[in-house]
């Protein structure tokens, strides 16, 4: 389990600092090749008028890419980035002038022990925060100890104008940016909210007014109304700026919507949205709740912050550690990607920190093999890096992302008509509180497309998936995946569903463990959902993966599952035949299916060629699940399956509740012993390399 500590600061520094000791420092320059180098040099306190020498260095990125731009008969390049803050008012951007070889690529890199943070933002001056004496403002304040330490600063004073909106956001909605975020010494600081951020959200009351519907494709004209179980709100004064976030409904369809109103009716406190619910309001269940957002009023924890963008301030607390004039106090502006990549390829970002911004942290488009290696991202409104579908071999390798609003990595990649490869990679990555803005399907690492690969990744403390996957022959291997899932309801820590044609995709090597065990009743380690089909699961460690089961498959085909251990799991394998009883009842099924088969002609070559078994699923009765599931070792289970015989394809799996040989499972050491009795009740079973999982030094 994860400490969620003050500790956890420094411990990012620590780790942020050993990265850029040991990422490739010792191996950019040898002295053979320093003769034919060019290198360039920034500084903060730099001028774009010197030559960009060590002694005489540029002062912007802008000017440092254009000299690197001019080197047309360039052998090495490098951009070396001298430690400081370069703030970019607008993205930072490259194209295919700016690309090097696959041998010889253009480098853009920290200098040795020193740390170069390329923001999206503004930093505070000192003279720019003050106390707060307006007397109306602290009136306000509910906590009255607050009022004697609240802080402001005055945006406009700063140039910034437009603050963004906190939504509408949410399962169904575009991507948006973030507004924008304080952040002080480095960590993003906690929007005012009530109930707090760690506390047990508010339950929905009786639901008035569902509101539009659009998943039933009602037009979204009038958001809902719901009884609170508080009066808490009723001392809140201005319902101009404020939002509340919550699972509205289903419990995998997060949402963030502004209020339009809070009544009292005399018994009740009532709230009414601007906008609907994609699913319309709902109560009743463990997580129908609700948590208000920017509310002035509830400003009383260290570091909580409030936008009143009427009048052009920021009111905050300061945290632990605040020193006046000495803390870095910064505000996210940037709505863009701090990195644009367009069509630029062999480009290697090093030792980087990519931080403090409204949107993604970089853009990917296009290009072939730039490398992200050593780099921290964190304190972004969106996630930390986007690859679109027509980049090929790049790579994100050895990096910590933390701390995002939306997601850590979107890997896109390859042609799935012609199932021609992307090769995107997230290698030895930590990636953990992904999830500040938008808490369902904006997992870690999100991959669409063909053959992109995710391995050696240390994923943890979400509220929602951790692994995200549509397409085809992607690679999920040696992770170690845990508390995750800690928030709603019908969801795993890995998803895919809802498309036959996803075949030919590998989950291996991988432990899943200590996950989904929050306010719900329905969470899974892996999740196959809506009779997706073709999945190939080995080799995996699920410990306590699901307060439901630890796989589940809903009503899908041909996928194989074996050489997997499953200790503590309430089931083993949840299986149905949902294509034979409700799906064939709603608006997607069998619609949603002819439409992507035929996206891909997934009855012809390629597809026919790489999955025999696809092309003859119209006819093998798609309705019927049929997998086939073997040499599974269930530990501590309360049962394996509830699903039939021929729905799995069962045979040669092993549930026991003794101990089948593992080295200390009292202690959570799931490695087996050379003589555990489980080699000779399964004959050839294949134990998970647990020496190959998570992140691995370079």
């Amino acid at each position: 389990m994860i400490n969620r500590g003050n500790q956890y600061l420094n411990l990012e520094r620590a780790m942020a600092h050993a990265f850029v000791k040991r990422i490739l420092v010792t191996t950019v320059f040898s002295a053979a090749l320093a003769a034919r180098a060019v290198n360039f040099y920034v500084a903060p306190d730099g001028n774009d008028a010197h030559p960009g020498s060590k002694d005489q260095p540029f002062a912007t990125l802008e000017r440092a890419r254009d000299a690197a731009r001019g080197e047309t008969n360039r052998v090495e390049i490098t951009v070396i980035l001298r430690g400081g803050v370069y703030r970019q008012e607008k993205s930072l951007e490259f194209d295919g002038r700016d690309s090097g070889t696959i041998n010889e690529p253009v480098v853009w890199r920290a200098a040795p022990g020193e740390t170069a943070q390329i923001i999206g933002g503004i930093l505070a001056p000192p003279g720019s925060i003050k106390k707060v004496d307006d007397g109306a403002i602290l009136k306000r304040i509910l906590a009255a100890d607050a009022r004697t330490r609240l802080l402001e600063i005055d945006l406009a004073a700063l140039g910034i104008t437009h603050c963004g909106q906190i939504g509408p956001r949410g399962f169904g909605r575009p991507r948006i940016p973030a507004p924008m975020e304080l952040m002080i010494g480095g960590r993003v600081m906690p929007i005012a909210s009530w109930p707090k951020a760690g506390e047990t959200p508010s339950p929905m009351g009786k639901v008035l007014d569902e509101g539009s519907v659009p998943a039933l494709e009602q037009k979204p004209d009038r958001g809902g109304r719901f009884v609170v179980e508080t009066h808490r709100p009723l001392y809140w004064h201005d319902v101009r700026e404020l939002w509340i976030t919550g699972l509205f409904a289903n419990g995998y369809a997060d949402a963030t919507l502004q209020l339009a109103s809070i009544t009292w009716d005399g018994t009740n406190v009532i709230f009414a949205t601007v906008q609907p619910h994609i699913y319309g309001f709902q109560s009743g269940k463990l997580w129908n709740t609700w948590r208000a957002l920017n509310v002035l009023e509830e400003i009383q924890q260290p570091g909580e912050w409030a936008i009143d963008e009427t009048a052009g301030r920021i009111y905050f607390l300061p945290p632990p550690g605040y020193v006046p004039g000495q803390t870095q106090v910064m505000l996210s502006t940037l709505a863009s990607p701090v990195l644009e990549l367009r069509g630029a390829s062999h480009v290697r970002f090093e030792n980087l920190d990519i931080e403090c911004s409204r949107g993604d942290a970089v853009s990917v488009q296009g290009g072939d093999g730039d490398c992200f290696s050593g780099c921290t991202f964190r304190n972004t409104g969106m996630a930390a890096v986007t690859i679109d579908a027509t980049g090929r071999n790049h790579r994100v390798d050895h990096c910590l992302i933390c701390d995002t609003g939306a997601g850590g990595v979107m890997l896109d990649g390859g042609d799935r008509p012609t199932l021609s490869p992307g090769n995107n990679r997230v290698t030895h990555c930590e990636i953990h509180r992904f999830n500040r803005w938008s808490r369902t399907y904006c997992p870690a690492v999100s991959l669409a497309g063909v053959g992109n690969q995710v391995s050696h990744c240390l994923i943890y403390d979400a509220p929602g998936c951790a692994i995200l996957l549509h397409g085809n022959s992607h690679i999920i291997e040696d992770n170690d995946i845990h508390d995750v899932m800690e928030q709603g309801n019908d969801m795993g820590s890995y998803y895919m569903g809802r498309n036959p044609t996803e075949f030919g995709d590998i989950i291996r090597n991988n432990y899943f463990h200590d996950i989904g065990f929050g306010r719900t009743d329905k969470t899974f380690g892996i999740y196959l959902d809506d009779c997706c089909c073709g999945t190939e699961i080995y080799g995996n460690l699920l410990v306590r993966a699901g307060r439901a089961a630890a796989i589940l498959i809903g009503g899908g085909k041909y996928h194989e599952i074996h050489d997997n251990i499953i200790v503590e799991s309430p089931l083993a394998f949840q299986i149905d035949n949902r294509g034979q009883t409700w799906a064939p009842k709603t608006s997607w099924y069998p619609r949603l299916f002819h439409q992507e088969w035929e996206q891909v002609n997934a009855g012809q070559p390629p597809f026919s060629t790489a999955y025999p078994q696809l092309a003859r699923y119209w006819q093998d009765h798609p309705e019927i699940p049929a997998n086939a599931i073997w040499r599974n070792l269930a530990f501590d289970c309360t049962k394996f399956t509830n699903g039939k015989p021929e729905w799995g394809g069962f045979t040669n799996n092993w549930a026991t509740a003794t101990d089948p040989g593992f080295v200390g499972a009292a202690r959570g050491d799931y490695r087996l012993k050379a003589d555990a009795e489980v080699f000779r009740r399964l004959p050839g079973f294949k134990p998970i390399q647990l020496n190959e999982v998570g992140i691995r030094n370079p």
